[in-house]
């Protein structure tokens, strides 16, 4: 083959396309393909939140469930605990120390459920 078959060949070929049209159609094809990519992007992005707001739902609710299944297991921190809501001044040196621990990693748990729903990591 002679290159100036050659030449004439793409020459010929330049000819029958219209190159303004055919960037205008790669151009739509970029345009597709970005909103492809932003929409399959949202997506996911919705799939890790609710994901988090579900792992968050699950570690507070164990935390929640460990705390107050100690009652259930230490007879001596059911009666405390009764002893302490019932005649709070009554309760020894000891008691109040351990009644106040309790009472306060309970209310560290509600703080933090109270915290997690003010910044919308639980419904």
């Amino acid at each position: 083959m002679e290159l100036s078959t050659i030449i004439a060949f793409f020459i010929g070929f330049t000819e029958l396309f219209n190159w303004d049209a055919l960037g205008a159609i790669g151009e739509t094809i970029g345009v597709i393909g970005v909103i492809i990519s932003l929409t399959y992007l949202a997506y996911q992005i919705r799939s890790r939140n609710t994901e988090s707001r579900l792992a968050a739902i699950t570690e507070w609710t164990n935390q929640w469930k460990e705390r107050t299944g100690s009652f259930a297991e230490n007879s001596q921190l059911s009666a405390l605990w009764i002893k302490g809501a019932a005649r709070y001044d009554s309760l020894t040196s000891e008691e109040l120390v351990q009644y106040a621990a309790h009472c306060g990693r309970l209310f560290r748990i509600a703080e933090g459920l109270f915290n997690q729903r003010n910044q919308g990591h639980l419904d």
